[in-house]
Formats: structure tokens, C-alpha cells, sequence
């Protein structure tokens, strides 16, 4: 994914180079000093970083596991991830679990979206994902979606209970909502996570919520 492009107003720039290519009377008037191309310099710079935070933060990745358990192999993803990207983790991938052979990757938000309207497994319920491998810096929230089940027959659907193995390193207070309700007519039932690696806020005194039914 391409970072999104950022227009500037690049005239009152341009004439300035301009000018320094056409002599005029008044020099002083139009000779660009240091300290303007040092301003002109910066601004640019800022420029490009602020487009690149904005495509970082924009970016997201939908696990297809396509090719292998690695997170590293594009072919698993439809958009390789990138630091800062959201992840998405749904529907019945033909390779699971999941391994993060990334050496040190920020994530933004992760989403857990398989549910039992679009699985394949006993009970009408997709497999639940296990995320394990290197530890991740967690740079968003974690969401679980309602687990809604039509059953199979006379058998009810289950729950679905996610696993995440992998250590996550927080950097900033984050949110984990795991979603669990009831609906007339459906057997809406909880999406669960389970973390047993470690956590950590390197010190820096992050907490980490949780919210949600299930």
C-alpha cells in the first residue's frame, strides 16, 4: 500500500529558485540565504515524514495463510505488513497457526473476525487462530467479533476461543474487547481470547484494559 499523497503549495518555493537563477536590481531581495534553505530543507523533510507516519497508520494486512504459517512470506497476507499496520485474522485459512518470524515487528490494531457464519469446522465454527512466534510490540487495541452460529443440525455452535502465545511488549495503554452476546432466533455466542505469553511495558508504566461480554 502506498502512502497517501500530500499536496504542498511548492509556487512561493519554486520562485525562489527562480529568482536566484535571474539577477535582478535588488539582490537582497531575492538571493535565498542559508538560514531560507535550511527552512526549505525542514519543511520538505517534515513533509515526507508526515506522509509516511500517515501510510504507516493507514496500512492494514488480512491474514489468507495462503503459502505457509510465516508471517513473513507475503504470500500469506494480502498486504504484507509493515510496522504500524493492522492486522486482521479471519475466516478458515488453509495454513494455522500462525508464526510471526518477523525479528521485531510494531503492530497498530489486531482483529480476530472468525465467526461461525462463515466456518467450515464442526459445528458450523471457523478454527480458532493461534498467534505464536517472535514477541511483537503491540501499537493498538485487540479485537475478538461476535461469534455468531447457526449450528450444525441439532448441534449447537461453540464458542471460539483465540490463542495468543507470542510475548507483546506494550507502548502505550491498550484495550483488549472481546465480544459475547445474544440475539433472537441465533445462537450469538462469545469470542474469547486467551494470552499466554508474556506482556510487558518496558518500564514505561502502560496498563492494558479489559473490556467487553466474554
Amino acid at each position: 500500500m502506498l502512502p497517501p499523497i500530500l499536496i504542498f503549495p511548492f509556487s512561493n518555493l519554486l520562485q525562489s529558485f527562480h529568482k536566484l537563477q535571474n539577477p535582478v536590481k535588488n539582490r537582497n531581495q531575492y538571493i535565498l540565504g542559508r538560514s531560507g534553505l535550511s527552512s526549505i530543507c525542514t519543511s520538505l523533510c517534515a513533509i515526507t515524514f508526515c506522509a509516511f507516519t500517515v501510510g504507516q497508520a493507514m496500512a492494514q494486512s488480512t491474514w489468507s495463510g495462503t503459502t505457509d504459517i510465516n508471517w513473513n512470506n507475503a504470500g500469506n497476507w494480502d498486504i504484507a505488513p509493515i510496522d504500524g499496520a493492522a492486522l486482521t485474522f479471519g475466516g478458515s485459512p488453509t495454513n494455522q497457526p500462525t508464526n510471526n518470524d518477523f525479528p521485531a515487528l510494531v503492530t497498530g490494531n489486531i482483529s480476530f473476525t472468525n465467526n461461525g457464519l462463515a466456518g467450515t469446522a464442526p459445528n458450523n465454527v471457523t478454527t480458532p487462530f493461534t498467534l505464536s512466534g517472535n514477541a511483537i510490540t503491540l501499537g493498538g487495541n485487540i479485537t475478538t467479533t461476535s461469534s455468531l452460529g447457526s449450528g450444525n443440525g441439532s448441534v449447537a455452535a461453540v464458542d471460539i476461543t483465540d490463542l495468543m502465545t507470542l510475548n507483546l511488549t506494550l507502548n502505550g495503554t491498550r484495550t483488549i474487547t472481546t465480544n459475547s452476546s445474544g440475539a433472537t432466533g441465533t445462537n450469538r455466542l462469545g469470542h474469547n481470547l486467551t494470552i499466554s505469553g508474556q506482556i510487558s511495558d518496558a518500564g514505561s508504566g502502560h496498563g492494558l484494559i479489559k473490556a467487553g461480554a466474554a
